[in-house]
């Protein structure tokens, strides 16, 4: 992956919010996970459905995304929870 840095900046209200919003999407398109996906709320947590329930091929294929939904989940909420400790300051990511 490629290393970048972004300064994003304090979020001073109205006055810098399309410049800041626009700053903190960057980071998440170019972070490795899916990460804009999962704040924006179009990652969707897979369902099994009861008619796959019993096929063992349809619940392999539902525990490996389940896992990467959760990988993918705790990352955002991890890497959005350091923007917002560290917005003030020059983010790296590599």
């Amino acid at each position: 992956m490629n290393k970048f840095e972004i300064n994003i900046g304090k979020l001073e209200c109205a006055a810098n919010w399309p410049t800041w919003k626009h700053k903190v999407t960057l980071l998440l398109r170019g972070s490795a996970n899916d990460l804009e996906r999962a704040i924006n709320g179009t990652l969707k947590k897979p369902v099994l459905s009861d008619n796959d329930v019993a096929s063992e091929e349809a619940r392999a294929a539902y525990e490996k995304a389940l896992k990467k939904y959760h990988e993918i989940d705790c990352a955002a909420q991890l890497d959005f929870n350091n923007v917002n400790i560290e917005i003030k300051n020059n983010i790296k990511y590599n």
